[in-house]
Formats: C-alpha cells, structure tokens, sequence
C-alpha cells in the first residue's frame, strides 16, 4: 500500500488531502515519524526522523496525526479479504503489505499486467486507496519491484536469469534484503556499493566474511529466492506483525504498535473461540535478523490486556540491548477452546476478578465493534490521544 496510514488520513479526512500529513508523534514530542504521506516526503520527511525536525522542514499547513492503529488494522483485513478474492495463496508480510501466488490464474484475470491493473483497481473501487504492485518470479523480487514506481506504480521484472541479474545490477547494495547500515558499511569496506558490485565477488568470500548472511547474499544478488508464498491461517497461531517503514528507534512507538497488534490478535482469538497458552514476541533488526522469545502461561488467554501484560514483559527482557527495529509482532498459539477454559485452583481470587473484568470488557467491546465499527469505540488512552491531534 501507498503511505498507507497517512493515505488512511487523508482519505477519512476530506480537509487533509493534498496537505503535507505525518502520523507519529505530536509535535514538542521526543517520538518521531511513523509514516507520513508523499506531499510531506516533497520536504524530505521520512520515517523515523524526529518529529521536530519534521515540523522545522513543512509548511504552516502541514497535518500531525496520532496513529490508529485498530482503524488500521480493521483495513488491513479489508485489503488482504480483496486480495483473496484473487487468489487462495496469500503470505501476509505487514499491517500494509502482502505475498500472492497468482500462478494459474491467466484464464480467470489475464495476463500478469492485466491481473495486476485489476487488483489495483479492486482497492481503489472498494477502499478508495492506492496500491503499488511487483511482477515477478519470486518474492524478493516482487518486494523490489513494488517499490520501484510508488504511488500507484505496476512494475515489472524479467523473468530469465540473465536479464534478472542485469535488472539488479545498477541498483544500490542496500536495496537487498538484509543489508541495513551495517551490512552496508561492512560491504563499503570491499568496495561494494551496487548490487554489480556484489555480483562480482567470489561467493567463497561472502561466505567467509559474511557466514549465513553471505550465502543469502551470494543467492539474492542474483535474484535467487526459493521461498514459496505461505499461508498463515488454521488454529495451530494467530499473530500479528507490523513492519516500520523505516528503521524505528523509539520504544514507545514499539509499546505501541504491541498494544494494538494486541488487540487485533485476541479479537481474532475471541471470534474463534479459542485461547492460546503461548505468547510470542517478534521481532526483526535492520540487518533482517529476525528474534523471538515465547513464554507459555498455566491458563490459556484471549484478553488483549492479558496479552499485552506479558508481552511488555517479554519485550523489556528481549529488547533491552536492542537500539532499533526494523519489525515487531505478537502471535498467541497453543490453543483450546475458551469456553472450556477452568481457572486455577491456586490463583488468588483477586487475579480472577481482575481477569474476567478483562474478558467482559473485550466482549463489550467486541459487541459495539461488531455493529457499529471498529473506530467508533476506542480506549480511554486512544480518546486523550485523539483529542490532542493538531494542524500546524
């Protein structure tokens, strides 16, 4: 999707359109810039830059937004229920962002370029926002094409090897997966700043110098990526995972983005009728190494605020050497159903009353979602959050 929360904005917000708009942190704040919309990025705004240096490069009528994340959310399976309806092998990589396996389809949408104008068409008919779209033999090569002609953009690849690798070539090395300002400096050191560069070294050296890293190097600077296109569905794990657009520092904006992802898969969760014992904290750094760390609790849970305890918990454990991310997530697994759930006869029965008085709060909630909206009815802390949204 393009600038999808800002272009979620400016789309809900007739007034905001055509203006420069930031969601992330209010101006005055020390947080910074979540994402912002392609009039801002003009002033050389982007994500993950300090807010305050956001307000010093726009202009008087730029729009600061705090994020929504459960709107954002509540779209997002709008987006990925369009992208199903085109084909059943569909890999949701972020809140905004996905995998799909059109293979076989030509009799059904036409040729790749056709099915994809049709796509792009769907989003805009249904959501009234704009998607950009990768054409290729396998997904890193997707992901590199759809960001080659944003907004709006349909790109393309070659599908022989040889074009593939003069495809690549010009590029700059840290447009490949994996290679963040680390990687980046630790590549200058051997003269490498284009991805020809890169082609040109011995794959003996990148193994030596780089150990697993080097070997997806050696593959994916070719275009070699034999990963299938997977679904992440069934009861065996219901997760959540939102990628930064950019390298995020700050940690508040890391809480936050749990508490919603929180929300969204225990919502999912109480819809199935299922609690999970294990929760998962995931997350991605810069260099595309990706962590997790799980803890399994006595009674299995389907409460956002449950969810979002532990979680925090695993996260000041997890995350307290790391500096910035790339990517966060939460998943619940190990199921069963939650009506069948039996509390424990050694839990202190003011644990349990403050338990259930979660689980009655989610299902009111869910009951007003379910009727009349997900962004009718938010938290306390979302309500104060909203009403201090400013223009400057």
């Amino acid at each position: 999707m393009d600038a999808f929360f800002a272009a979620v904005e400016q789309r809900d917000n007739p007034s905001f359109r055509g203006r420069p708009v930031v969601v992330g942190s209010l101006p005055g704040t020390r947080g910074v810039v979540s994402t912002c919309s392609y009039e801002a990025r003009r002033f050389g705004v982007r994500s993950a830059m300090p807010i305050n240096e956001a307000v010093r490069r726009l202009p008087a009528d730029a729009v600061f937004v705090l994020p929504d994340g459960k709107k954002y959310s509540l779209i997002s399976r709008q987006i990925m229920e369009i992208f199903s309806d085109f084909s059943p092998h569909v890999e949701q990589a972020s809140v905004d962002e996905a995998f799909i396996d059109m293979t076989g389809s030509e009799r059904l949408f036409g040729t790749p370029l056709e099915t994809a104008q049709k796509l792009a068409a769907e989003i805009v008919k249904r959501l009234n926002l704009t998607a950009s779209i990768g054409i290729a033999p396998n997904k890193f090569l997707a992901k590199i094409a759809s960001d080659m002609n944003k907004p709006s953009g349909i790109t393309a690849t070659p599908f022989d090897p040889e074009s593939i690798r003069l495809f690549l070539a010009p590029l700059p090395v840290e447009r490949l997966w994996g290679v963040g300002p680390s990687m980046q400096n630790n590549l200058a050191l051997l003269g490498v700043q284009t991805v020809k560069q890169l082609q040109e070294l011995p794959e003996s050296l990148l193994c030596d110098r780089f150990g697993s890293m080097g070997s997806r190097l050696a593959q994916i600077r070719f275009g070699i990526d034999s990963r299938p296109v997977e679904q992440h569905e069934g009861a065996k794990s219901i997760s959540r995972e939102h990628t930064f657009n950019e390298n995020e520092y700050s940690r508040d904006v890391w809480i936050d983005s749990l508490r919603w992802i929180c929300d969204d898969v225990t919502r999912q969760a109480r819809k199935a009728n299922l609690a999970g014992r294990t929760v998962t904290l995931t997350f991605r750094t810069p260099d595309f190494v990706r962590k997790s760390s799980s803890i399994t609790i006595p009674i299995g849970t389907d409460c956002s605020e449950e969810m979002f305890r532990i979680i925090s918990d695993l996260a000041a454990k997890a995350l307290a050497p790391i500096s910035v991310l790339r990517l966060i997530g939460a998943g619940l697994s190990g199921f069963h159903e939650s009506e069948s759930e039996q509390l424990s006869l050694f839990s202190q029965s003011g644990e349990q009353e403050e338990r259930e008085n979660w689980r009655k709060r989610d299902r009111v909630v869910d009951l007003i979602q379910d009727k009349f909206g997900a962004s009718l009815l938010v938290r306390g802390r979302d309500k104060n959050k909203k009403q201090e949204n400013r223009r400057i």
